[in-house]
This record gives C-alpha cells, sequence and structure tokens, in this order.
C-alpha cells in the first residue's frame, strides 16, 4: 500500500542520481596515505616514531641499529630494515636512501 501524494519515480531520482554522481568520484579517493608501525629507534622526520603512527607523502623514516619498521599501504606492507633511511611517496610508494651515518 501506498502512502498519498508519494511519487515514487521522483523519490527514487532524488536518492539515485546524487549516489550515481558520488559513488564513482569516491573511487578516485587520496590513496597516498600509510601505517608506520615501529620499535624504539624509530624516527620519523626526525623525531622520535610512536609505536603507530599515520604516514604521508615525503614523511622520512629512519630506522636506528637493532630498530625495525613496517609500512602498511592500500594492501601492501613493507619491512623497513634496521640502519635504513625511507621517503614515503604517494606515485612511487617509497624510496630507499643511504644508511645514515
Amino acid at each position: 500500500m501506498r502512502a498519498p501524494n508519494v511519487d515514487v519515480g521522483k523519490w527514487r531520482n532524488l536518492v539515485c542520481l546524487p549516489m550515481i554522481v558520488i559513488l564513482p568520484v569516491s573511487m578516485f579517493a587520496d590513496d597516498s596515505k600509510a601505517v608506520l608501525r615501529s620499535n624504539s629507534g624509530v624516527f620519523l622526520n626526525k623525531n622520535a616514531a610512536p609505536a603507530t603512527s599515520a604516514l604521508f607523502p615525503d614523511d622520512l623514516v629512519e630506522t636506528q641499529k637493532n630498530a625495525v619498521a613496517r609500512i602498511e599501504a592500500a594492501g601492501s606492507t613493507a619491512d623497513i630494515s634496521p640502519e635504513t633511511v625511507v621517503q614515503f611517496e604517494a606515485t612511487n610508494w617509497f624510496s630507499i636512501m643511504a644508511p645514515s651515518p
């Protein structure tokens, strides 16, 4: 039984048309963020990194002797070895630099 004065076609258009526009646009959302998981001896942008931290493009991750880190982003994972410097990039995921002195 229908409610009086309700045009189902207009209601459907009011709900469905915005969804048709919004959902495809959401597919182009920014996937350039990641999560850094680390132990002591890991630095994020030259500061001591917490156990878990958000990672954004151009962030610098440095692991000291006996320290390791893990970067998790968009279904991928990278384990960072001791004495390694990594710069997180949105397009190439990350780049490995020379070990810190």
